[in-house]
């Protein structure tokens, strides 16, 4: 029973979230010029950039494949069925229920410990993490800072200099600190030491960011080519920022497949580089319209054929 009332409190919640931030996105829109920008698209450009986003999952896949090649080699379709049912769930059910099922799924498929799996997802994930602050420390630079002092770009790296050193000096204090406060921050890091503890080799450590690098250009050139067949013309601080920003969102668990949320913060991250509401607007749902496609495409068909498979024996 009290389980039941849990999950009500959890579907009520996201519920509320997603109706409050889709009154927000639609709140004083000009309709018309969004159903003018719709019939403006240029379609090869859109088509082009799904094709990147694809891309992008993929390599994400192979990420995953290579940190757990330290301790199992396992087929990468395995991993692309994982993942796509993982990403599929999460669509569909709020606060990222598909992270539960895709370590179990992947443990029961693959008869490896729970941690060694959830240990291996906290790996790329702090990974990702880091990326996203370095790139947000950046951009926040070119947009609060002049840039007079942003072409002084020894400022930009002094700084992140002066946190690895802080960080390097007083990191055991400020973990143990947190541990103390928060024992879901403790349990976090206890897998974070796991990960490092049993997939962390030197070569492993570049061939990843390496990889990371790859998934990062190809995810610039996904949004780029977006923006460009609706005719948006942005800077690379104003793709970065469109694409890390948003980001943040992802880590909160929120409503199914962080609709009404992310648009939320993706439209106001455009209009910072003066991009019309009506214009973001149609951007922002038609490429999460269209990211939600391709995801429940690929999940779909995994989760048929997990069926059928199932049925035949």
């Amino acid at each position: 029973m009290k389980n039941h009332l849990n999950n009500y409190l959890r579907i009520s919640i996201s519920l509320s979230i997603l109706i409050i931030f889709v009154y927000l996105l639609f709140r004083n829109v000009n309709f018309i010029e969004v159903k003018n920008n719709f019939l403006s698209v240029n379609w090869l450009f859109l088509v082009i950039s799904v094709m990147f986003g694809i891309l992008v999952f993929l390599i994400k896949i192979f990420r995953w494949q290579k940190i757990l090649t330290y301790k199992k080699n396992i087929p990468f379709k395995n991993l692309l069925e994982v993942l796509s049912i993982s990403q599929f769930t999460s669509a569909v059910i709020p606060f990222r229920a598909g992270d539960m099922f895709q370590i179990f799924y992947l443990s029961t498929k693959e008869n490896i410990s729970k941690t060694v799996v959830l240990s291996s997802v906290m790996l790329y994930q702090l990974i990702d993490i880091f990326f996203i602050v370095v790139i947000f420390i950046f951009v926040s630079f070119y947009i609060i800072i002049p840039k007079t002092i942003m072409e002084k770009i020894w400022v930009f790296l002094f700084l992140i200099f002066l946190i690895i050193i802080l960080w390097i000096v007083f990191h055991r204090k400020i973990i143990s600190f947190i541990c103390n406060k928060s024992s879901y921050v403790s349990n976090k890091v206890i897998l974070i030491n796991e990960a490092i503890k049993n997939f962390f080799s030197l070569k492993l450590f570049f061939k990843i960011i390496f990889i990371t690098i790859i998934m990062w250009l190809c995810s610039y050139l996904q949004v780029y080519l977006f923006l460009k067949g609706f005719g948006i013309e942005l800077s690379i601080i104003g793709i970065l920022s469109f694409i890390v920003v948003p980001s943040f969102v992802t880590a909160i668990p929120s409503t199914p497949g962080f609709w009404g949320i992310w648009d939320f913060v993706a439209l106001n991250v455009l209009s910072i580089f003066d991009v019309r509401k009506d214009l973001g607007l149609s951007v922002v749902l038609s490429m999460h319209f269209l990211a939600t496609c391709v995801t429940v495409l690929f999940g779909g068909f995994f989760m048929l054929e997990s069926w059928v498979l199932k049925k035949v024996k």
